[in-house]
């Protein structure tokens, strides 16, 4: 379960998730206090699968029943996974990473460009 358990261990920052795999081993993922879920992958495919494209792979393998949930429910584990999504874009709100890109001085005054017509700012 390699690739997938790297990748939930760097995921999964509030809640936890445990994943007993298919040959009955249990996996904890944990950070901070949060929603609690458990899953069960019943097929060893599904490790490099959902590595490679989770969202594809999860809601097939959930559909056909080879990922199933026990003492939780869809919807905590879509929760779970949506907190860090939220949490990412605000992070990168408060950083300023979502900012609206700023228009060229061109665009925002409705005049045409003219290449050479910059204001060019004194080198120090």
């Amino acid at each position: 379960m390699f690739p997938l358990s790297y990748m939930l261990a760097s995921f999964i920052r509030v809640g936890r998730l445990k994943v007993i795999d298919a040959d009955g081993r249990t996996h904890v993922f944990a950070g901070t206090p949060g929603p609690s879920v458990t899953i069960r992958l019943t097929d060893r495919s599904l490790y490099r699968k959902l590595f490679f494209n989770p969202e594809l792979h999860a809601g097939e393998a959930y559909t056909d029943g080879r990922l199933r949930f026990e003492d939780s429910t869809l919807r905590d584990f879509l929760t779970l996974f949506s907190i860090k999504s939220a949490l990412t874009w605000l992070l990168s709100v408060a950083k300023g990473v979502a900012c609206p890109i700023a228009l060229p001085k061109a665009l925002s005054t409705g005049q045409p460009h003219r290449p050479g017509t910059e204001e060019r700012r004194p080198s120090l």
